[in-house]
């Protein structure tokens, strides 16, 4: 793709120049710009006559330099970059003082890992728009991986001049102090970033820090609070949120739904999946994942009617029936679980989901036999996950079978040798049957374990101590 998008280059600036050497009229510059039409088979008829109208303006139309932009937009959005690319070089010459221009071509061009060539673009936008503060962490950024450390600072620092809160500008400097080997002044900055972020922004790099810095019980306990850390989470960017309106992609749609979500903002993930949805009414996976957008909103009626809009698009949908027969649980409703799990397991009867929460289910409800079988349905359809094993050993011990339940849980530590659940459960049987020495090993292992919390950690430390008069 690379080398497509540079030999249209090529062309395209052959072609300005002989435009500017004959004098030729502004429509005939943007028909020179105008890329060669992809295939659009497959796409939606609408996309497919949205790019014939701009076409077709950019012939006849009033304004051929908005036909140019709209193709722009409409290849960017739907990932057509090379075509795009060429239209975005156009525009650049045709008005040169829009910054939104450079900004778009030079993140398709890091998109594609060249960043020595967006770095004069992510230049000019901060040229022509100095306090547009995603264009000034994006140059910070790109500067910072090309190690020019004393520029990137600069940048952030004009950025955190506009936003002092700004948990990418923050992440940016903290990131050049650990560089720098500045450890207290990284997690000064961490500390802010991932209090404004709601710890979505250098919760990962603060934990770290701290472990650099030998403070290993801040790092577990930020790695035990933060399930969801490592995933990556751009900068909000206004400029290319512009674009979703573009999009006739459901799968990109999807994923900047996705984005807005994670970065915090529910409201823009919902706008944009409602989008997606009224092009594809009948993917399940789209209400699926708009109904998971209301539930960690708290909004449980909306989560409830896609959950069951999902489901009734697809019954062969495990993850819905899963997800609302737990979001009944939360309201109290019983019924509504029980009939929730019953047909999702009609429909999906091998999900060992679907399996798991019954057999809890069964469990809250007092039915621990009739919990044990299902549990060990779902183990026996998924024998290689640790987790529904480790719900069926604490089932086990909860039902007085304790040797088989320990026995369970060493197939658990077969699995994934440091479970929390698992570890926790075999240091305390052990400390409280006297078995200081095996004890005294499960208590090393829980301490490389950042998903157990210190206070756990301590609790069970305490037990050992009560029990063999020295620490373990």
């Amino acid at each position: 793709m690379k080398q497509v998008y540079y030999s249209c280059v090529v062309l395209l600036v052959g072609g300005l120049l002989l435009w500017s050497g004959c004098g030729s009229s502004e429509r005939e510059y943007v028909l020179q710009a105008v890329p060669e039409r992809p295939d659009l088979s497959g796409w939606p008829d609408r996309f497919f006559q949205r790019i014939e109208n701009a076409e077709v303006q950019a012939v006849n139309g009033k304004n051929p330099v908005n036909s140019l932009v709209d193709l722009a937009r409409l290849y960017h959005a739907n990932g057509f970059y090379d075509e795009a690319s060429l239209c975005y070089q156009a525009l650049m010459e045709l008005e040169p003082k829009e910054p939104k221009w450079p900004h778009y071509l030079a993140t398709i061009l890091s998109g594609y890992g060249q960043l020595d060539d967006a770095l004069a673009l992510r230049s000019k936008v901060t040229e022509l728009a100095p306090e547009y503060v995603p264009g000034l962490i994006r140059y910070g950024d790109v500067l910072f991986k090309q190690n020019r450390l004393s520029e990137a600072s600069r940048l952030y620092e004009k950025a955190l001049a506009l936003d002092d809160d700004n948990a990418y500008g923050l992440l940016g400097l903290a990131r050049i102090d650990v560089k720098n080997e500045n450890l207290p002044a990284a997690e000064s900055k961490l500390l802010r970033a991932t209090r404004s972020s709601d710890s979505r922004i250098g919760a990962d790099l603060l934990a770290t820090v701290y472990e650099q810095q030998g403070n290993s019980r801040s790092a577990s306990a930020i790695r035990s609070g933060n399930k969801g850390s490592g995933s990556f989470s751009d900068i909000p960017d206004p400029w290319l949120f512009e674009l979703y309106s573009d999009c006739f992609d459901t799968y990109q749609l999807a994923v900047a739904a996705g984005s807005a979500n994670h970065r915090g903002d529910s409201e823009e993930g919902i706008r944009i999946l409602k989008r997606a949805i009224q092009m594809a009414p009948q993917d399940a996976a789209l209400q699926f994942q708009l109904a998971l957008i209301y539930m960690n909103q708290g909004d449980s009626s909306e989560a409830i009617r896609s959950f069951e809009v999902c489901v009734k698009l697809d019954p062969m949908f495990p993850d819905g029936w899963f997800h609302l027969a737990g979001i009944y649980q939360t309201l109290g409703d019983a019924n509504g679980q029980a009939r929730a799990l019953a047909q999702g397991l009609f429909h999906n009867p091998d999900s060992p989901g679907l399996h798991l929460a019954n057999g809890k289910r069964l469990k809250a409800i007092g039915d621990t036999f009739a919990a044990i079988r299902e549990m060990e349905k779902a183990v026996d359809l998924r024998p290689e996950e640790a987790d529904p094993i480790a719900d069926l050993a604490a089932l086990y011990i909860s039902a007085g079978q304790t040797e088989k339940g320990i026995q369970t849980m060493e197939q658990v530590l077969a699995i994934e040798s440091l479970h929390p659940v698992a570890l926790s459960t075999m240091a305390f049987y052990n400390t409280s049957v006297n078995n200081e020495m095996v004890a005294r090993s499960y208590i090393e292992k829980i301490r490389m374990q950042p998903r157990i919390s210190p206070s756990q950690l301590e609790n069970l430390e305490n037990k050992f101590r009560t029990q063999f008069g020295s620490a373990p």
